[in-house]
């Protein structure tokens, strides 16, 4: 193999790696406990809210954090949360999906105000999936080896809520497919 396509090989697969991680179903570790409201006004406790389905997780740390969140927001809708088009060959997952933006430290003052704020803003088909958290970000950030403040983190949790795939970054069709497929296999 050429010195060029290995280094091209060995780039791709860095990158891919880095991206995302599909977690053997054995060794799936339980997505921790965390208690938040939706903008519809509805009290969300995770996992244990989503047993039964699979559950999608999206967490957001900072306001460029939320702006990359922001970018999933109409691919994710339209392939999770929108009823099946008019098309017959359209896939119809029967998935939880959920957007987190997490308040720490001084920020959880604001939750209330970002609520209200969000409730009038946020079309109404979302406010059940938009929920925020006001608490202690750090002690998910840990358990969930969340590094990197400045992106948004995904975790695809199994029916028992399981984490079986995670992601952190901006919209990827690539990974959104990868987690399709995760799905249609299941």
């Amino acid at each position: 193999m050429s010195t060029i396509k290995c280094l091209t090989f060995l780039s791709y697969a860095f990158i891919f790696c880095t991206a995302t991680t599909n977690i053997n179903a054995q060794s799936a570790t339980k997505f921790p406990e965390i208690t938040s409201e939706s903008v519809s006004g509805n009290t969300v406790t995770l996992p244990e809210d989503a047993i039964g389905k699979h559950t999608i997780v999206a967490m957001a740390f900072s306001k460029k954090s939320e702006e990359a969140l922001e970018t999933w927001l109409q691919p994710v809708y339209d392939t999770f949360i929108q009823e099946a088009a008019s098309s017959m060959f359209a896939t119809n997952y029967d998935v939880n999906v959920y957007f987190i933006p997490m308040l720490g430290g001084a920020k959880q003052a604001a939750e209330g105000r970002i609520l209200k704020k969000l409730d009038k803003s946020v079309d109404e088909a979302l406010k059940d999936h938009i929920l925020i958290y006001a608490g202690n970000v750090k002690g998910y950030r840990e358990m969930l080896s969340m590094e990197e403040k400045d992106v948004p983190y995904f975790f695809l949790l199994n029916e028992q809520g399981e984490i079986i795939f995670e992601y952190h970054g901006a919209h990827d069709p690539d990974v959104l497919e990868e987690m399709e497929a995760i799905l249609d296999d299941w």
